[in-house]
């Protein structure tokens, strides 16, 4: 049996904006900049954190020879990269004050392009080192799981958007069209 919902009286009406105020407000902007300082500033924070991580957790737990050799690092990379990515993001959104999450958006997909154009050039060096030292054989890097690449994608693009919308807390709201 379907029920039928009443319209709440006590509900304020929506408030509707003149074109001329749409105009005046602006369609979303990205500042290169800010993003820009965004992601330089998240890459520095990311450097900082794995790397002490990685210390704190082979300290504690031990590296088992595992750390250095098979790339296993207890999740620490991971975790590092969003805290990272919702800082960048976060520090983009304070510089321009308007479009949060657009801001934090552009410095996720900045993250992708670094961490794409760094997994190229380091598969690039092992390939040039292993032609240089004339052994023509083929180098395993093994498969390629596509879950995890779109899922880390996903992560930063919505660690991005966090950052972005905390920068939005605690200032003052702007009219939104």
């Amino acid at each position: 049996m379907a029920t039928q919902t009443k319209a709440r009286s006590d509900k304020a009406p929506r408030r509707t904006y003149t074109p001329e105020e749409i105009h005046e407000f602006g369609t979303p902007k990205v500042s290169w900049k800010a993003c820009l300082l965004g992601l330089v500033a998240g890459e520095v924070l990311l450097f900082v954190l794995v790397q002490g991580g990685i210390l704190l957790t082979n300290r504690l737990f031990g590296t088992a020879g595992l750390a250095q050799t098979n790339g296993i690092d207890g999740g620490v990379v991971g975790a590092a990269t969003l805290l990272a990515v919702i800082f960048g993001g976060y520090v983009a959104g304070r510089r321009v004050k308007r479009f949060w999450g657009y801001q934090g958006v552009v410095v996720g997909v900045g993250f992708i392009l670094v961490g794409a154009v760094t997994q190229f050039v380091s598969e690039a060096w092992q390939l040039h080192v292993a032609l240089a030292n004339h052994t023509h054989t083929l180098i395993n890097w093994g498969s390629m799981d596509m879950g995890n690449l779109f899922a880390g994608d996903f992560l930063a693009l919505f660690g991005g958007g966090v950052g972005g919308w905390l920068a939005h807390r605690g200032t003052p709201a702007e009219p939104h069209p």
